[in-house]
Formats: structure tokens, C-alpha cells, sequence
């Protein structure tokens, strides 16, 4: 599964688990598609996705990277 700017989404690792979302081509954070997190990186696959989370429109829709 891709994106709205076509980064594929895949389990990323925070501070506070991981979750679902993409990275761009320098591996900086951008969508995050998951409101939870899971313990580990395929428990983070199970995980619902939310498309119209604020942090997917701000990126996708333009106003840069959400995690800044």
C-alpha cells in the first residue's frame, strides 16, 4: 500500500513503538497511518489504518513534512 505522494507505508519505529507510515528517499519520517502502536514492527501490521488522519493530509496535501 502506497500513500497519497506514493511513499509505500510500512511499519516505522518510534520512541514509543512502532506504528504504520512512510518514509521519503532520505528515510525522514512523513505519513503516519496508524493512531496506536504495537511492541513489535509485524504487530504494527495489524494495526487499523486511518487515511484521513491529519498527519497523511498535512503531508500529502503540501504542507511538508508532519514531523517537523
Amino acid at each position: 500500500m502506497k500513500c497519497k505522494r506514493g511513499y509505500e507505508v510500512q511499519p516505522q519505529r518510534s520512541a514509543a513503538g512502532y506504528y504504520m507510515g512512510t518514509v521519503d528517499e532520505e528515510y525522514c519520517p512523513n505519513c503516519r497511518l496508524s493512531s496506536c502502536y504495537a511492541k513489535t514492527a509485524s504487530d504494527a501490521e495489524k494495526l487499523p489504518l486511518d487515511r484521513q488522519s491529519a498527519v497523511e493530509i498535512a503531508f500529502c496535501n503540501g504542507n511538508g513534512n508532519c514531523f517537523k
